[in-house]
Parts: C-alpha cells; sequence; structure tokens
C-alpha cells in the first residue's frame, strides 16, 4: 500500500500563522472579559484564561511557541545532517543553529531567562527598558552572535539571506524591543494592566511569527538546495539512501519515502507498506 501527503510550504505556514494570531487573539480577549467580569467572575473562567495566556508558562500558546522553535531546530538540524554528508562548508554554523534554537525552544517552555531577573536586579539595580534585568546578558549574546554568524549569513543567496533577516528582525523586535516596552510599563507600576497584556501578547505574537518565517525559510531552503533529498526508512537489514550517496542500517519496520521538491511549493511524502 502507498500513501501519498501533498502540500504547499505556503499553506502550511498560512496555517501556522492563522493559530498564532488565533492564540494571540484568544488571550487578549480572555483578559479583557475576566477584567470586566471582576472579581464575580466564575472559576472555571479564570481557568481557561490562564490556560489561554499568551504570557504564562504552562499554557497552550506556550506549548505552540515552544513548538514551533523545536521544529526548527529539527530543520536546521537536518540541513547540518545534509551539509556534513556532502562535507560542505558552513556545516557547523547549520550544527550550532540547530542547538541554538533547541534552547530557545527549552526556554519558551521553561521561562529560564526569566530565572535571571530577580538576581540581576539586585546586582545591577536595573529600572525602565531594562527592569527585566534579563536582557542584560541576552542582549549582549545576541549581538555575539550576529558577529559570529555575519559572514555565514552573508555567504547565503540573496533570497534566503533575506529570508533570514526578516526572520531575526521580527524575533529579536517582539523578545527583546516589545520586552523592553512591557519592562518599562512594569517599572512604573502597571505591569497588572491590560495595556501591559497587550504589549506582551504583541511580543509572544512577533516571536512565533518570527519562528514561523524562519520555518519557512528553511523549507524554502531545503527544497531549493537538496531537490533530489530522498529518505527512506527500511526493515532490519536494509538500507536508507541519502542523497543517493549513503547507505546506513536502520531499526525500523516501516518505508517513508520523503521528497522535497526545488520549485519551493510542496513537500512530497510517499510511505510504503
Amino acid at each position: 500500500m502507498t500513501f501519498n501527503f501533498l502540500f504547499s510550504i505556503r499553506k502550511f505556514m498560512f496555517i501556522l500563522v492563522l493559530i498564532a494570531f488565533y492564540l494571540a487573539v484568544q488571550s487578549i480577549v480572555g483578559k479583557y472579559v475576566e477584567a470586566y467580569a471582576g472579581t464575580e467572575s466564575p472559576h472555571i473562567l479564570s481557568e481557561l484564561v490562564r490556560l489561554f495566556n499568551i504570557n504564562r508558562e504552562s499554557s497552550i500558546p506556550t506549548w505552540y511557541a515552544s513548538s514551533l522553535l523545536l521544529f526548527c531546530a529539527i530543520l536546521l538540524g537536518l540541513i547540518a545532517y545534509i551539509k556534513f554528508v556532502r562535507e560542505e562548508s558552513h556545516r557547523h554554523y547549520w550544527l550550532g543553529l540547530s542547538f541554538v534554537f533547541l534552547y530557545l525552544s527549552i526556554d519558551e517552555a521553561s521561562e529560564i531567562h526569566e530565572r535571571l531577573t530577580v538576581p540581576l536586579q539586585v546586582v545591577f539595580d536595573t529600572s525602565g527598558p531594562l527592569y527585566f534585568a534579563w536582557m542584560i546578558v541576552f542582549i549582549p549574546l545576541v549581538l555575539l552572535f550576529g558577529a559570529v554568524y555575519f559572514r555565514f549569513w552573508i555567504n547565503l543567496e540573496p533570497r534566503i539571506r533575506k529570508l533570514f533577516l526578516l526572520a531575526g528582525v521580527i524575533y529579536i523586535g517582539g523578545a527583546i524591543g516589545v520586552e523592553m516596552v512591557g519592562s518599562n510599563l512594569w517599572y512604573v507600576g502597571d505591569g497588572t494592566s491590560l495595556v501591559y497584556s497587550t504589549i506582551g501578547t504583541i511580543e509572544e505574537f512577533l516571536e512565533m511569527l518570527g519562528a514561523v518565517t524562519l520555518i519557512y525559510t528553511l523549507l524554502t531552503y531545503i527544497a531549493g538546495t537538496a531537490s533530489d533529498l530522498q529518505i527512506d526508512i527500511r526493515p532490519v537489514g536494509q538500507t536508507v539512501s541519502v542523497n543517493e550517496t549513503i547507505q546506513e542500517t536502520l531499526w525500523q519496520k516501516k518505508i517513508i519515502n520523503a521528497t522535497l521538491y526545488g520549485n519551493n511549493s510542496r513537500i512530497e511524502m510517499i510511505q510504503n507498506d
């Protein structure tokens, strides 16, 4: 039996953006409804608002944002693997990016960076836009990352280079730029207002939009540079062919063929039983 799965990358991206937009709107609408209901709001409403609160950990939007970043890490790992197989240049940069986004996925779910805020506030006595003191550490790290990866970025083909830049501007603009606005608002004593919740929602939505833009960039890059990619997962004793240059034994019971077309428009997956 053969199973064919065919979809458009652009349509896939549209769905991801639509989900992100829905979660952002659901989150802020929930906060406004809760505020309108006041202290008499039922407990179930408060629980639902918390479950869909884009600014809280252990919520559905946070899980979605973390999943987007994890998908980025997986795609970057796939590209790195292809680069190592072909012994191409910059393969270590791709691998490094994969680990960076793996960390970002973990951080998004567990809020590791926010745990630095209180200790750094005590040390540096931060205020205003830097009141959320974790930025004192992460802004220099972002600048260092940019310096290290500039040569890698400048050597990308023009379209992919522009898409990488767009994804980075959107993501960092939300994660640091909008975060600084929210930080200042919190510092002046308005951190529990609906205005602050709105700013936080915009921040998280931009982060998700940046991640989706990167996913589109990576799928486009794979489709354009590895149009002959074929992955077979076969039973014990059979071999898997990747770009018709590597053979290795895998321990699975099904055969899955994945072909990414070089027209940047679709991915076809074929499963044979």
